[in-house]
């Protein structure tokens, strides 16, 4: 059963988007360096390779490392997502010289015959996202609970984060888990390379389990936004990333339709709107996605998958 689509512009909250953060290239590189060098020495005198007057610190060691080593943690991952976007930004510029009327040739590494959604690949990030908050919050941990200075504020405050730390990233990396574990990756195979807007795009989606009741699909075209928002009553400002819909079409299919071999096809009437061509090479980023649903007893079955969807060269 297909819905009518609809081109609302309405902001997605809590999507993932493909820019992860507004700051790239050799920003993003300058200042993960200053993080690195912040937190080097720190790390240092936490792991005993550093002598210093032990008296001037006032904790263990070992919150000291943990501390030095979150912030050279850091660093490091802002000076490799730097280096990625110098990398991704030469791919885009030389593509657009050598190939502008095939922009699906550069701007992602595109499969011609399809994609998989990786669920192994989002079960380690959120376990590295769940260790890398851990390490965050166990020095006020040893403050809150350990330590002679911590009162009831601090535990309750340090609780508080603890709770929200278990529960949202703890409750994320146990559904990536589940998933992998229950279904494994997922992949949706191409039957044409790229797609074009304004014309029929036919997929065929690969690995369902064969109990599904019913699969819901989602097809979105996503424009991301950097925008800056004021907090704590305008005294602080912030870049972020926010995902915005604007294009939406949906099928909802009785799980019947699956074959014995774990596969659904599907087909979609694409817009014929070349402003909704696909940029993920681009900061920040448009792209095409597929999301599948499926209902079934236990864990319910879920994928996403991006798209080439691209407008045809005039």
């Amino acid at each position: 059963m297909a819905q009518e689509p609809y081109t609302e512009r309405i902001p997605l909250k809590g999507h993932k988007p493909l820019s992860r953060t507004t700051l790239h290239g050799w920003p993003a590189i300058a200042f993960g360096f200053i993080f690195f060098i912040a937190g080097l020495p720190i790390l240092a005198i936490g792991m005993g390779w550093l002598d210093y007057p032990k008296a001037s610190i006032h904790a263990p060691l070992w919150v000291a490392g943990i501390c030095g080593g979150f912030f050279a943690a850091c660093g490091i991952w802002l000076m490799l997502h730097g280096a990625k976007g110098l990398r991704r930004l030469w791919n885009m510029l030389h593509g657009k010289q050598e190939l502008p009327d095939n922009p699906w040739l550069w701007d992602y590494p595109w499969h011609a015959q399809g994609l998989t959604d990786n669920k192994l690949k989002e079960s380690l990030g959120s376990m590295a996202a769940f260790a890398v908050f851990g390490a965050f919050l166990a020095p006020f941990n040893w403050i809150a609970f350990v330590s002679d200075s911590g009162g009831l504020f601090w535990q309750l405050l340090t609780g508080l984060f603890d709770v929200i730390i278990l529960v949202g990233v703890g409750g994320y990396l146990f559904m990536n888990i589940g998933q992998y574990l229950t279904f494994g990756n997922g992949r949706v195979s191409f039957q044409d390379f790229p797609f074009f807007l304004g014309q029929k795009m036919n997929l065929t989606i690969e690995g369902l389990p064969a109990d599904l009741s019913t699969i819901k699909l989602e097809l979105r075209c996503i424009e991301e936004v950097y925008e800056i928002r004021e907090r704590e009553g305008g005294l602080k400002r912030e870049s972020i990333v926010v995902c915005y819909q604007i294009y939406h079409d949906a099928q909802t299919i009785r799980g019947e339709q699956i074959t014995e071999t774990g596969a659904l096809r599907c087909t979609w009437n694409l817009p014929d709107d070349k402003h909704r061509s696909s940029t993920p090479s681009e900061r920040p980023a448009k792209f095409w996605e597929l999301e599948v649903r499926g209902e079934r007893p236990g864990m319910d079955y879920h994928s996403r998958f991006l798209l080439p969807i691209y407008a045809r060269a005039q």
